[in-house]
């Protein structure tokens, strides 16, 4: 599971956007243990002995853990808030820098550079999903081009060659594929689709470039299409 880790700065990733939820120690945004499982409904319960756990396996106090970086969403609303509530409380705990890294940025950063936007979905209902579309570079998933559609409405939004992934398009791929054909490239990629070695990176790339959030003002990410359809006609 993990290789030890001892006497040296470690950060936490915690994941808790979904059903599926992962925590992670890294040192400088690289991964040295993680844990992933699919935690359904039982975020709160879960999430603590999952960070215990890998911090065992790991060798690590939580006395080395000098940054936490967490997943703020969009996703369940009470799934992250367990997460973020757990990492507030440590980053104002010990003092340590707080990052929020977004869901659908998480999704997509493995797939960036292959020459084809990437739309990364997750699920935001039965029938909806979360989408943002990312053409070349990593650019924060916010109200401005974060998206609450249908599942037809995904289809119909691309208008070229675009690689799906994010763990709503494994359910999604035939339809996808009979909508737009050649256009629709799916990401084979069972869930978890989410890795922690993402968060870290990204985690460790902006606390490098801001020095982190002021815990006070991190909240979830969790919006539905009525808000969304309200911040961008006021842009």
């Amino acid at each position: 599971m993990a290789r030890k880790a001892r006497d040296r700065p470690m950060e936490i990733c915690i994941d808790t956007a979904t059903r599926y939820a992962s925590v992670a120690l890294s040192s400088q945004g690289e991964v040295t243990a993680e844990f992933s499982w699919r935690s359904a409904q039982n975020h709160s319960v879960e999430l603590v002995p999952a960070m215990r756990l890998v911090m065992e396996q790991a060798g690590v106090q939580i006395d080395a853990i000098e940054a936490v970086f967490v997943v703020r969403g969009p996703g369940g609303f009470s799934a992250l808030r367990v997460g973020i509530s757990v990492a507030k409380s440590l980053a104002v705990g010990r003092g340590i820098p707080l990052v929020g890294v977004g869901t659908l940025e998480v999704e997509a950063s493995p797939y960036l550079g292959l020459g084809l936007p990437v739309c990364a979905a997750v699920g935001a209902s039965r029938s909806t999903v979360y989408a943002a579309t990312f053409d070349g570079g990593l650019v924060e998933a916010t109200a401005s081009n974060l998206r609450v559609e249908s599942h037809e409405e995904l289809a119909s939004s691309v208008d070229q060659p675009t690689l799906f992934c994010g763990e709503a398009v494994e359910g999604l791929a035939d339809m996808l594929k009979k909508s737009l054909g050649d256009a629709a490239v799916i990401a084979n990629s069972p869930s978890p689709t989410r890795r922690p070695a993402v968060v870290a990176q990204l985690g460790y790339s902006e606390l490098e470039a801001t020095g982190g959030e002021d815990p006070a003002f991190l909240q979830p990410q969790y919006m539905r299409s009525a808000q969304i359809n309200s911040a961008k006609r006021r842009k």
